[in-house]
């Protein structure tokens, strides 16, 4: 029977907002009031930041806690760690606790990276000696070399977060606490920490992880806890307690789900930053990730834990390269991909051998779909004009022009087709959606430019899933939602997805399962997040 590593029994912990000991005089005064029975919940601004926690982790689990701003996950890790002590309650640890909860915590900032990593390892509990025999790897590992006679104060914050990572990741330990600071580090950095994580939990050992990255916590964790307002709300098997947790924030944010950079993962899964500046995304039944990089000039196949798998096509203009690939769509075993520099879409098998290409008529093609007859339609922006293909790439038909009329477009950016089909076209620069019947004869747009509920600023790239349409709003940080089960080419708006100002979502696609993927202009960001029951 596997012991426990940490056991909460009726914990409970009481802060106060804002409190914070300014002097020694200060610590001691409040400190001997508390002894003496004085100052109990008198204060107003005193509040349970955990209450009547029982909760039990047996030693080589990978327990990971989620919740929103204030749930109390950050208080529940300081008193495992033993820097908070309970009000209420036991708690219990077994084992040797090396933590990683602030940033900076254990250096000084005008001592160097070397001197720092001695003083941090020894507030760890390292021996200078195991310092020493570590000190290369350390190194090494934090990819300092360069920096490392430099004082930390002149470090960046990633700077911080792999040094002090390094450190902890070379402990003699046997419980591991991780709050939130990987999502600081690059790219390159979060690949090899959650590598180091996966050896650390193979290993037998315990490992405590906060993060908002609820991607990560699937990946990493055998177990969920669920915060809110200091209490469990669920815990067990991580996919059920995360989708509880998602469908109780779109609850409680009246169908808004906050989608933030904590849940990307990115091109630090190569090297070579195959995902720079992502546009168009597709997903394969089996849940591959397929990453138009316009920048990478590839596309950047990801695993759906988002590890690389491959990259297609190579730099350049011409058969099987790619310059400036912007959409990519799948069917079957093909992958088709447009090429805004070469003018031209290209075949691949999903292995990434060349089948071919269709040029035609395109200037600068963009979107791409799935025709629904084996074709493709494709958005042509500089042409501001549709095209749709045959299989063999024979122009069909084409309609559109540049204007801002009805049927006319000012950068056509992507499309989609509706299971009537109706098609949807995104139509950048005039901030709308325009619909067209199955003939191709305008049925009607939807929006006009501003920042309010039912209005865009450069809508992007649209998906439908079971009669839902989503559209990535650029510039106003947002992923809209239109129900078309009602009137046929008729979207009714049903709400909004709101993100971080500085998120800007291009590409869009689903997964095989409640997975949504966004892909971030300007970036070399793809992120994943779960949508939970309902979409």
């Amino acid at each position: 029977m596997m012991q426990n590593a940490i056991e909460f029994i009726g914990v409970s912990k009481r802060l106060v907002k804002g409190e914070r000991a300014t002097s020694l005089r200060d610590l001691l005064s409040g400190n001997i009031g508390r002894l003496l029975g004085k100052g109990r919940l008198v204060n107003p601004d005193a509040f349970w930041a955990l209450k009547g926690l029982n909760l039990e982790v047996k030693s080589g689990e990978a327990v990971g806690i989620i919740g929103e701003n204030g749930a109390g996950k950050t208080t529940m890790l300081k008193l495992i760690a033993g820097i908070m002590k309970p009000n209420e309650g036991e708690l219990k640890v077994s084992g040797r606790v090396a933590s990683l909860i602030e940033l900076g915590a254990g250096f000084h900032p005008d001592l160097t990276g070397r001197e720092n990593i001695y003083l941090c390892g020894s507030i760890m509990g390292m021996k200078t000696a195991a310092i020493k025999e570590a000190f290369s790897s350390i190194v090494s590992f934090a990819g300092i070399e360069e920096f490392l006679d430099t004082p930390v104060k002149r470090y960046s914050m990633g700077m911080f977060v792999r040094l002090g990572f390094s450190v902890a990741m070379h402990l003699d330990t046997d419980i591991m606490l991780i709050d939130e600071v990987l999502a600081v580090g690059d790219l390159n950095f979060q690949a090899k920490c959650r590598d180091a994580l996966d050896r650390f939990k193979e290993s037998g050992k315990t490992i405590v992880f906060v993060s908002h990255d609820l991607g990560s916590v699937l990946s990493l964790c055998s177990k969920v806890v669920w915060l809110s307002k200091g209490k469990i709300m669920e815990a067990g098997e991580p996919q059920k307690v995360v989708n509880a947790y998602i469908a109780y924030s779109e609850k409680t944010a009246e169908g808004s789900l906050k989608l933030s950079r904590d849940n990307a993962w990115s091109a630090g899964y190569n090297p070579g930053n195959a995902v720079k500046e992502p546009r168009g995304l597709a997903v394969s039944f089996e849940g591959e990730v397929y990453a138009a990089s316009m920048q990478g000039h590839c596309v950047a196949v990801f695993s759906p834990e988002g590890k690389l798998l491959r990259s297609i096509g190579a730099a350049g203009i011409g058969e099987g390269k790619l310059y400036s690939p912007a959409g990519v769509a799948l069917s079957g075993s093909a992958l088709f991909v447009s090429d805004v520099s070469g003018a031209s879409v290209q075949k691949f098998n999903r292995d990434g051998t060349y089948l071919g290409s269709f040029r035609g008529e395109f200037a600068e093609p963009f979107g791409l779909c799935l025709s629904g007859k084996g074709g493709l339609i494709v958005t042509d922006r500089k042409l501001h004009r549709v095209f749709e293909l045959s299989t063999d790439g024979r122009v069909i038909r084409s309609f559109g022009g540049k204007g801002s009329g009805s049927g006319e477009f000012n950068f056509p950016i992507a499309a989609v087709l509706d299971g009537k089909g109706f098609l949807y076209v995104s139509d950048l620069n005039n901030h709308r959606v325009q619909v067209f019947d199955a003939e191709r004869n305008f049925a009607g747009s939807f929006g006009s430019f501003g920042s309010g509920p039912e209005e865009f600023n450069g809508p992007h790239d649209l998906v439908i899933r079971e009669n839902v349409l989503f559209v990535a709003d650029h510039l106003n940080s947002r992923v809209k939602r239109y129900d078309l089960s009602e009137v046929p080419g008729k979207p009714s708006f049903t709400g909004a997805f709101g993100l971080e100002r500085s998120m800007l979502p291009c590409g869009i696609a689903f997964g095989p399962g409640r997975e949504l993927y966004l892909s971030f202009g300007g970036t070399e960001l793809i992120g994943k997040y779960f949508t939970g029951e309902k979409i």
